[in-house]
């Protein structure tokens, strides 16, 4: 099945651009095929590539989860490590990091 542009839309909406970029290279015409693409296609082209893709160190673990702010502007991200980080996406400076305090007993809700 062949993607729509309300496929990208919809990723790129939740904050899942790697995504979005996916099912916006499915549009891509093969060789030979017309493009059917529009202003609307180039469009999230741009904003789903707006910052490129950037490398961001700080874990010591695999990261496991990673969500965007509404407005684009910062991401968080989780670790297998244990801890959370907070970054501006268009330099990719750590605004926060947040460790488990080692005191704390995992699951103990008193």
């Amino acid at each position: 099945m062949r993607a729509t542009l309300a496929w990208p839309g919809r990723a790129y909406e939740s904050g899942q651009v790697v995504r979005a970029r996916q099912f916006l290279r499915e549009l891509v015409p093969a060789p030979g095929e017309d493009d059917l693409r529009g202003f609307e296609w180039r469009f999230l082209w741009r904003q789903c590539n707006q910052f490129g893709l950037r490398r961001m160190h700080g874990h010591t673990g695999a990261i496991n989860s990673l969500s965007f702010a509404p407005d684009g502007k910062s991401v968080a991200s989780g670790s297998l490590d244990g801890t959370a980080m907070l970054w501006e996406v268009t330099t990719g400076r750590p605004l926060a990091v947040l460790v488990p305090d080692p005191n704390e007993t995992s699951g103990n809700l008193a």
